[in-house]
């Protein structure tokens, strides 16, 4: 009786291991896009007031990358689209100068970026920072 239960606890922890492994094989956790290059980047006044818009020169590696740009000090941004060219310039949103942004895109294959996240400075290169 003894070598039966034995057996059947061993078929039940394989078992148990095997599936565990399969499932932890099929997760591989991936690795982040590089952040966008934000020093090319510049804030420049909306067309109405109390808005920005954020222009980038092309950048090969960001192109027809869907961005989310957020400015948390206002809580409001914009999602886009770049360039084929990864160039862009952002639909205005609300912005005044010293509002914290945060600023990431998603490669056509679904792959986020790291954030970066700057202050507003009109007509200033950008300085990006890991976000708090």
């Amino acid at each position: 009786m003894r070598p039966r239960l034995i057996s059947r606890l061993r078929i039940g922890l394989g078992a148990l291991v095997l599936a565990l492994g399969l499932t932890t094989a099929c997760y591989t956790p991936g690795v982040p896009l590089p952040p966008p290059l934000v020093e090319n980047m510049t804030f420049e006044n909306g067309t109405a007031a109390g808005t920005v818009v954020l222009k980038s020169p092309a950048q090969p590696s960001i192109g027809k990358a869907r961005f989310s740009i957020y400015n948390e000090s206002q809580k409001a941004g914009v999602i886009f689209e770049s360039a084929a060219d990864g160039s862009f310039t952002t639909p205005p949103f609300p912005g005044s100068d010293g509002d914290y942004i945060q600023v990431y895109y998603e490669d056509s294959s679904a792959q986020n970026s790291a954030e970066l996240c700057t202050t507003l400075h009109v007509g200033a290169a950008l300085v990006g920072a890991a976000c708090h």
